[in-house]
C-alpha cells in the first residue's frame, strides 16, 4: 500500500478533510523508500494517537455515563421516595378522616339511640299516665254512680217512709173523721 493510500485512509477514519494535509510528493529516487517508511511510521503513529484520543473519549463517555446513571438512579429512587411519602400522608390523612368520620357517625347513632330510649320512656310514661287517668275517671265515675244510686235509694227509702207517714196521717185523720158524728162537733 502506498504512503498516500495510508494517510488518505486515516484522514477518513478521522473524518478529517484532506485539504491542505495531503501533498503530493515529488518521486525521489534513494531517498523515496527512506520517505516511505517515514510517511508509514508517521501514518501509523497518527493512527494510534487518533486510536488513543478515540479510547480516552469512549472512557470519558462511560464515565460520563455512569455518573449520568448513577445520578438518574438517585433521582429516580428520590422520586420514588417522594411519592411514597406523599402517599403516605394522603392515605394518613385519609385514614384520619375515616377515623373522624366513624367516631361522628357513632356519636350520631348513639345520639338517636338514646332520644328513641328517651321518647319510648315517655310515650311509656305518657300512656301509664293516661292509663291512670281513665282508671281514676272511671273509679270516680263508679263511686259518683255508687253515690247517685245510694242517694237515689236513701231519698226513695225517705220518700216511701214519707208516704207511708202521709198514708198513715191521712188514715188517722179519716178514721177521727169516721168517728166523728156528722153535722157535730166536738
Amino acid at each position: 500500500m502506498s504512503p498516500k493510500e495510508v494517510l488518505m485512509r486515516c484522514l477518513r477514519a478521522l473524518k478529517e478533510d484532506r485539504n491542505g494535509l495531503v501533498i503530493d510528493p515529488a518521486p525521489q529516487r534513494g531517498e523515496g523508500v527512506t520517505q516511505d517508511r517515514m510517511i508509514m511510521a508517521q501514518a501509523k503513529m497518527q493512527d494510534a494517537q487518533t486510536k488513543s484520543r478515540t479510547a480516552d473519549i469512549k472512557a470519558g463517555q462511560l464515565q460520563i455515563q455512569a455518573q449520568t446513571e448513577g445520578q438518574k438512579q438517585q433521582t429516580q429512587r428520590d422520586v420514588a421516595t417522594t411519592e411514597l411519602a406523599k402517599e403516605l400522608i394522603v392515605h394518613r390523612s385519609d385514614d384520619q378522616r375515616q377515623l373522624r368520620q366513624q367516631a361522628l357517625d357513632a356519636q350520631k347513632q348513639a345520639h338517636e339511640v338514646s332520644m328513641a330510649e328517651r321518647q319510648h320512656r315517655m310515650g311509656v310514661a305518657d300512656t301509664q299516665q293516661q292509663m291512670a287517668l281513665r282508671q281514676q275517671e272511671s273509679q270516680q265515675d263508679m263511686a259518683v254512680k255508687q253515690q247517685e244510686s245510694e242517694h237515689d235509694r236513701l231519698l226513695a227509702e225517705q220518700q216511701g217512709q214519707l208516704d207511708a207517714q202521709q198514708a198513715e196521717r191521712q188514715h188517722k185523720l179519716e178514721v177521727q173523721k169516721a168517728k166523728q158524728p156528722p153535722g157535730g162537733k166536738k
